[in-house]
């Protein structure tokens, strides 16, 4: 997502912003269709959160 250490403080605001539309319209596609959710295991969804955290 941000590329440096120390990002100025528009791209920081940028990225949150994107990053909040994307769960709001994730959100809303699963209140739409609750059934089109996917299962993950506990491991896989931790080690998914891990490569996010990590990039």
């Amino acid at each position: 997502m941000l590329n440096c250490d120390h990002p100025p403080l528009a791209k920081l605001i940028k990225a949150l912003k994107d990053l909040d539309l994307e769960a709001k319209c994730a959100l809303h596609r699963l209140e739409r269709m609750p059934h089109e959710g996917k299962e993950l295991r506990k491991r896989l969804r931790r080690q998914r959160i891990d490569e996010e955290m990590a990039r």
